[in-house]
């Protein structure tokens, strides 16, 4: 039988994917007192989000298995209970939803109750020192704390503007759903924007698939490297944490890189080993640096920084040779409708020159959108227009301090109102993986616990 709604709960986590899940985990994992707890997302869907949903797409993870434990103090904890021999194996990623929907399964077992509710909520306003949550059907739900768990939103806005012809049945942004990419007729062109791990996943799906020609852009044309395995990580100088200009840090990289090269090793162990500062070295630049390295360095940093299986790049790179991929490096300067698609512009970097091409469907791969001032989610934007968040001023996100506390549109930290994963790239930068949310999901969890246990001493107290 379903159980009852509270009429109010502890703590309300928004966005059932990777980070919300965990986080409802570990505050029920970490309270000493029986917590009611709401996590509630739209897509009906609890713990796998849009990276690990169901799909017949057989795509892999971007990191190793043994690297990808819930738990920072357990990071083989995903090997260990899937019985996952090769640590070093890149398993699908339906197989990791499945464990993190396992792991919220059995965490409900617990003596904290996590009510999972299907609704869109569309608004969140403080009332009387709690918030009051409203769904799309006009639900209303009440918490003490609300942690913002919102994932990427819908594909950059970029792709629409340069493109300039609307959004017609020829245009994809939700390039890794199989209907989508089942919709590509025998024969057919098409045109991925971007060079990124969905794009790489976009491309080996459609290579699958009777298409025609693939053609692929990204201003840069950079795709992603590939993992290699290594003994021993490089630990990052003392220069380089001091440093506070992107062109430093990127020449104090390149030395240490030649360095190792000089002696044999590889350069993925050094930009590994910048992991654990990397958050730190993006605080300290100023916000003219943030945008310098957005501007200039950005495309190279992502795909050395966020690399793939080397089956995935190997596939990639053969469709390359034989010419089923054509890849071009610059911008699209515009396009027309042309019969059952698109007449695309492209302004080539290689060529110093425009190139044309007829495509049946744009697949926008070139990432979420993070600029929250665009974000398609009324609830983002009812929360902008109410002052109780603010966009960071990089546009990569909410405005926030770096332990995920939300600050308002004047400034302020609004109690108990906490963000975690996509929503904190502004301050932090590197926040999306498993590595960085599991740590955030372990420390707001705490957080949220001390919270729910003071409230629970706080009447008791008072009785005496």
């Amino acid at each position: 039988m379903k159980q009852p709604r509270q009429s109010h709960y502890d703590v309300a986590v928004i966005g059932a994917g990777f980070a919300g899940t965990l986080t409802a985990v570990q505050i029920a994992r970490q309270t000493r007192v029986p917590a009611r707890i709401l996590l509630v997302d739209k897509s009906g869907t609890f713990g796998r989000g849009l990276a690990y949903r169901a799909t017949k797409e057989q795509h892999l993870l971007n990191v190793p298995v043994g690297k990808m434990g819930a738990f920072p103090e357990n990071i083989a904890h995903f090997t260990e209970g899937f019985g996952l021999p090769d640590p070093d194996a890149f398993e699908v990623r339906t197989l990791y939803g499945d464990y993190v929907s396992e792991l919220l399964d059995t965490t409900t077992k617990g003596t904290s109750r996590i009510d999972r509710v299907s609704a869109e909520i569309v608004d969140l306003r403080k009332q009387d020192g709690r918030f009051v949550m409203i769904s799309s059907a006009d639900e209303s739900f009440e918490a003490t704390t609300v942690v913002l768990a919102l994932g990427n939103f819908q594909p950059s806005h970029f792709v629409l503007d340069a493109l300039g012809v609307g959004t017609g049945p020829f245009y994809i942004d939700d390039p890794l759903e199989s209907t989508a990419l089942d919709a590509v007729a025998e024969g057919q062109d098409v045109l991925v924007v971007g060079t990124g791990l969905t794009a790489l996943d976009c491309i080996s799906s459609l290579a699958r698939r009777p298409t025609g020609l693939i053609h692929v852009t990204s201003r840069r044309g950079l795709l992603a490297r590939m993992h290699v395995p290594y003994s021993v990580i490089v630990p990052p100088s003392l220069e380089l944490q001091s440093l506070n200009r992107s062109l430093d840090l990127l020449r104090c990289i390149r030395r240490t890189i030649a360095d190792c090269a000089a002696r044999g090793i590889d350069w993925r162990p050094v930009i590994d080993g910048l992991r654990p500062i990397t958050q730190s070295l993006w605080m300290h630049l100023d916000l003219r640096e943030r945008h310098r390295f957005l501007r200039h360095l950005r495309p190279f940093w992502e795909t050395h920084r966020h690399r793939c299986a080397p089956k995935l790049l190997d596939r990639i790179n053969g469709f390359i040779r034989t010419g089923r991929v054509r890849k071009h490096a610059g911008r699209i300067i515009g396009a027309e409708k042309r019969g059952r698609g698109l007449r695309v512009k492209i302004f080539d970097r290689r060529l110093q020159g425009e190139v044309t091409i007829d495509v049946t469907y744009v697949f926008n791969c070139t990432g979420p959108e993070c600029d929250y001032r665009r974000a398609q989610s009324r609830l983002v934007q009812n929360m902008l227009t109410r002052g109780l968040i603010a966009a960071d001023p990089t546009r990569l996100g909410l405005s926030a301090t770096a332990d995920g506390r939300v600050l308002s549109s004047v400034g302020t930290v609004e109690s108990n109102l906490f963000a975690i994963g996509c929503p904190l790239r502004g301050i932090l930068y590197e926040t999306t993986a498993v590595p960085e949310i599991r740590v955030q999901a372990r420390d707001l969890g705490s957080r949220c616990a001390e919270t729910i246990e003071l409230a629970r001493a706080v009447p008791q107290v008072s009785a005496r």
